[in-house]
């Protein structure tokens, strides 16, 4: 096991005993009404541990440290601010505020674009299609527009076969079953940091995908 993914599993374990502790200690507890609520989420703090321990810790195994996120990134990300409504002036506007008020010096470099960015339906190629309503000019030129402002490309995508705020659950714009073709795209674009949202778990497949792009990315 990894130097750093010790430390994350010791750090984790911390965490869930804490998690569980806080839960059993509390003075006022209601024993009719909340005790069985605080032992399902003891619990689930448990199951956390187990997860991480029993399924992801063995598959973890096999990976080689990297110098690549090493450190928590730090930027923006617009699904907190905008949700899904977003476009490429909005991106390129924050961006240059990133670099005007010397956020970026300080480590905020990151760019996280969320939802709001990909097509409803893939191309005819199968590759992954963006709103052509929110990024006429397509993202590969935002990754070269942030990275001419020294900043870093983040994108969002789902593991599934669809984002969680799709509105049409027969589009399959996720990475589900197109996972090698959506990660050169990724790399293609110039694409920093890949975020994930956890509905299928394919982790580890992409993450082998990532490492074969050649392309140093946060995962």
């Amino acid at each position: 096991m990894n130097h750093s993914f010790k430390h994350l599993m010791k750090d984790t374990k911390k965490s869930v005993m804490y998690i569980f502790t806080s839960f059993m200690s509390r003075k006022k507890m209601n024993i009719i009404g909340n005790f069985s609520t605080y032992i399902c989420e003891a619990s689930k703090a448990f199951i956390i541990l187990i997860f991480l321990e029993v399924i992801i810790a063995p598959r973890v195994q096999g990976f080689k440290a990297q110098n690549v996120g090493m450190t928590p990134t730090l930027g923006l990300s617009t699904v907190e601010n905008w949700g899904c409504k977003i476009n490429q002036d909005l991106i390129k506007k924050q961006a240059d505020l990133l670099v005007s008020r010397n956020l970026a010096k300080a480590g905020y470099d990151t760019v996280l674009v969320g939802c709001g960015w990909y097509a409803d339906r893939r191309n005819q190629d199968k590759t992954m299609a963006e709103s052509t309503k929110n990024f006429p000019d397509k993202l590969g030129k935002i990754g070269d527009y942030l990275h001419n402002e020294k900043l870093k490309f983040g994108i969002t995508q789902s593991v599934g076969d669809h984002p969680c705020l799709s509105k049409r659950k027969d589009a399959k714009p996720g990475l589900a079953a197109h996972e090698d073709i959506d990660i050169k795209t990724f790399a293609d674009w110039g694409v920093d940091h890949v975020k994930l949202e956890l509905y299928v778990f394919r982790t580890i497949k992409i993450h082998k995908m990532l490492k074969k792009s050649r392309k140093e990315n946060v995962f």
